[in-house]
C-alpha cells in the first residue's frame, strides 16, 4: 500500500518523537519513511507471536493492540497500544525472539519497516543502538519485576 503525503508528514511527526530516532539527520529519517509500508489487521488476528523471530518494526495507524505473555499455561496481558505507538523494535535490534504476542483488540491499520530497511539505518548508528539496548533492558527489568 503506498503511503499518501498526508501519512508520510504524520510518520514523519511520529518518528521524530521517538526518543532513540531524534538523533538520526534528515536523510536518514527520509530513508526510514520511504520504507515504511501500511497492512491492514482485524480484531482477534495475531500481528506477531512470542518467540517468533522479528523481521518488522510497527507503528499503530488506527485501532488497538494487545500485547499477551504466555508463561507455562497462563495468557497474560501485559500492554495494549492504540495509534501513534510502536513495538518490535527489540526484536530487530536484538534478533531475538519475540518477547510477546501482538493481537489486535479491534480492526485497524499498521505501518511497518522492515528489517532490512531498519538495518541500513538504525543499526549504523552506535547512538540509537545503545539507546534501543537502554530501552530493552527497561522491559526485560520491568517484565522481570511482574514474573513474565
Amino acid at each position: 500500500m503506498d503511503l499518501t503525503t498526508a501519512e508520510l508528514m504524520d510518520l514523519r511527526n511520529i518518528l521524530g518523537k521517538v526518543s532513540f530516532l531524534q538523533s538520526l539527520k534528515m536523510a536518514e529519517l527520509d530513508i526510514l519513511l520511504n520504507g515504511m509500508e501500511k497492512t491492514a489487521f482485524r480484531r482477534g488476528e495475531v500481528i506477531i507471536r512470542q518467540g517468533d523471530i522479528g523481521d518488522r518494526f510497527y507503528i499503530v495507524a488506527s485501532g488497538k493492540v494487545g500485547f499477551f505473555k504466555t508463561k507455562l499455561l497462563f495468557k497474560t496481558r501485559i500492554n495494549t497500544m492504540g495509534p501513534r505507538s510502536f513495538f518490535g523494535e527489540m526484536a530487530l535490534l536484538n534478533n531475538a525472539p519475540r518477547s510477546a504476542t501482538a493481537i489486535g483488540d479491534e480492526d485497524g491499520e499498521l505501518y511497518f519497516l522492515s528489517r532490512k530497511t531498519f538495518d541500513a539505518v538504525l543499526l549504523r548508528n552506535p547512538e540509537i543502538s545503545a539507546m534501543i539496548q537502554q530501552r530493552a533492558e527497561y522491559h526485560r527489568t520491568r517484565d522481570e519485576v511482574r514474573g513474565l
